[in-house]
C-alpha cells in the first residue's frame, strides 16, 4: 500500500510554570515542592498537582465519575489503585487485588477491562458506589498485550477487545457488546496498542491494532454487529508505541522522535503527515482541550521526560512543552466539568506518581 509522507513543524513554547513546579518533583531525593507560580500568557496547560503511588504504575485509565477516578494497575504488586482526581485535593479511594501481572486496561463510562498478562485472562469490573466490583473473567490463549473499551455501535452498551499472544500465534479477539463473549479471533502480530476508532468515518467505531516490532498497524473494520477482515499497514517510522483518534479517518501514531497523523488509512493511498517530537515516545492522546473546535495532541517520552502539547489548526500548530516526573509511560484526558475543562493527566513509572496538568 502506498503512503504519501509530508512533515509539519510546531512552533514551540516552553511551560514555564510546569517547569517551575517539577524543579524538585524530577529529583527523587527532593521532599518539598516549590509554590505554584503564573502560567505565562501562552501557556494553554499548568503542574496543578502531583500524587505519589504506593508502587510503579504500568497503565492506567480513567473513569469519569464525579470527580473522575484514575485507576492504576501495577504490574509488580498485580493491584489496581482507584485515585480520586477532585482538583484541589487528590486522593486514594481504594487498592484491589488484579489478575496477576496486569499490564493493560482501559474504561468506557462505568466499566473496565483489565488484562492479566501473567495469568493469561482478562477480567471485566464495574464501577459501582465509588468501588469496581468484579464482573466477569475470561481466560484467553495466550498473554493479553492490551484492551480496548468504548460504545463502538452508540447502543449504550460498552464493548470490549483484547490483542492477545506474541508473535505468530498473536490475535486481536473482539468481545460482545456489554460482556466478554469472544468473537471470531483476527490475527495479528503482538500489539503494544489497541483502541476503539472511526476509521471509514461511518459513524461506528472500528479496531486499530499497533505492532511496534513490526511497525506496523492493523485495522479491523466493523461491519454490522461484528467485525471483517484486518487491513494492514506498515508505518514510515521508528518504534511506535501507541495510537489516538485524530477525529474520524485519522490515527494518530506516536513514534521515536514524531508523531504520525495517518489519514484515511483503509483506503488504496493513506496520506501520512508527520510532526516532530521528543525521542522515544511512549503514549499519545487527541481531543479539543480548550474547546475551540480544533484537534489538539499530546504525547509523554521516557527520554526526554516531557509532556508535549501541540494546539490549534493541523496546519498552524502550536508546540508546548512541560517537564514532568521521571519515566512517563501513560498519558489521558479527563474532563470533570465541561468540555471546556480538561486536564492532561501523566503517569510516571520510574518516580511512581500521577501529574495533573489543568488547561
Amino acid at each position: 500500500m502506498s503512503i504519501e509522507r509530508s512533515s509539519r513543524r510546531a512552533r514551540r513554547f516552553r511551560g514555564i510554570a510546569a517547569a517551575a513546579l517539577l524543579a524538585c518533583v524530577a529529583v527523587p531525593a527532593c521532599d518539598d515542592e516549590p509554590d505554584p507560580i503564573d502560567p505565562g500568557d501562552d501557556d494553554p496547560f499548568v503542574l496543578a498537582e502531583t500524587f505519589p503511588l504506593d508502587a510503579p504504575g504500568r497503565a492506567f485509565a480513567i473513569v469519569e465519575d464525579a470527580p473522575p477516578i484514575a485507576l492504576v494497575a501495577s504490574e509488580f504488586h498485580s493491584d489496581i489503585a482507584g485515585i480520586s482526581l477532585k482538583p484541589g485535593s487528590l486522593a486514594s479511594l481504594f487498592e484491589l487485588e488484579a489478575p496477576k501481572g496486569p499490564r493493560a486496561i482501559c474504561a468506557s463510562s462505568r466499566d473496565v477491562l483489565v488484562a492479566g498478562t501473567s495469568s493469561a485472562s482478562v477480567v471485566r469490573y464495574e464501577l459501582e458506589d465509588g468501588d469496581l466490583v468484579e464482573r466477569e473473567t475470561v481466560e484467553v490463549d495466550g498473554p493479553p498485550t492490551a484492551v480496548a473499551c468504548a460504545d463502538a455501535d452508540g447502543d449504550g452498551v460498552t464493548d470490549f477487545a483484547a490483542a492477545v499472544g506474541f508473535e505468530e500465534e498473536a490475535t486481536i479477539i473482539p468481545f460482545g457488546s456489554g460482556s466478554l463473549a469472544p468473537g471470531d479471533g483476527v490475527p495479528f502480530a503482538s500489539a503494544s496498542s489497541l483502541r476503539f476508532a472511526d476509521v471509514d468515518d461511518d459513524g461506528d467505531l472500528d479496531l486499530v491494532a499497533l505492532a511496534t516490532a513490526q511497525t506496523s498497524l492493523a485495522i479491523v473494520v466493523r461491519e454490522g454487529a461484528g467485525y471483517g477482515e484486518s487491513t494492514t499497514l506498515d508505518l514510515p517510522c521508528e518504534a511506535p508505541r501507541a495510537t489516538a483518534a485524530m477525529g474520524s479517518a485519522t490515527i494518530a501514531v506516536a513514534c521515536d522522535g514524531e508523531i504520525l497523523l495517518v489519514e484515511n488509512p483503509i483506503s488504496d493511498a493513506p496520506t501520512v503527515t508527520s510532526i516532530e517530537a521528543q525521542p522515544a515516545l511512549y503514549d499519545v492522546v487527541a481531543d479539543d482541550f480548550d474547546g475551540d473546535g480544533n484537534l489538539d495532541l499530546a504525547a509523554v517520552g521516557i527520554i526526554e521526560h516531557e509532556l508535549e502539547v501541540w494546539m490549534g489548526p493541523t496546519a498552524q500548530l502550536q508546540h508546548y512543552e512541560y517537564p514532568v516526573a521521571r519515566g512517563p509511560i501513560a498519558l489521558a484526558i479527563s474532563r470533570s466539568q465541561s468540555n471546556e475543562d480538561s486536564a492532561l493527566i501523566v503517569l510516571s513509572f520510574e518516580q511512581a506518581r500521577l501529574s495533573v496538568f489543568e488547561h
